[in-house]
């Protein structure tokens, strides 16, 4: 688990879609401020092309209300991708009504972060979504 007071994320390559440039902004800068390597797209189409390209990926942040593809569907997307096998998939996300986050859950999804996302706990919210490494 990440201790609090000294957060140093600089072995995790996250991969954050979210077609809100403001929200994608501020996840990236949040972040990349406990030197995380983030790779930071406005699009699920960008998200797929990229994928083949990314180092192995901690984990992937979905925005689920996006143009042409949604965060859903880009997640069956993702589940088919061989090197993506056991990385996490959260949905980071403004539905945030009674039930939407076991929905999100029961799509597949590994976590849930609702937005606004929120700078001290985003990372401990990402963390508890990982495997456990022994």
């Amino acid at each position: 688990m990440l201790n609090r007071k000294r957060i140093n994320l600089s072995s995790w390559h996250l991969l954050l879609v979210d077609d809100n440039e403001p929200s994608l902004a501020v996840q990236t800068e949040i972040l990349r401020h406990y030197q995380a390597n983030v790779y930071a797209v406005n699009s699920a189409a960008e998200a797929l092309s990229l994928l083949s390209e990314l180092p192995l990926l901690t984990a992937i942040l979905l925005d689920l209300t996006m143009p042409i593809m949604s965060g859903w569907e880009l997640l069956r997307h993702i589940r088919m991708i061989p090197r993506c096998v056991g990385v996490p998939v959260l949905a980071v996300t403004a539905h945030a009504m009674v039930g939407d986050k076991d929905c999100v859950l029961a799509a597949g999804f590994d976590g849930y972060i609702s937005k606004p996302v929120q700078m001290e706990t985003l990372p401990l919210e990402i963390a508890k979504c990982l495997p456990e490494k022994k």
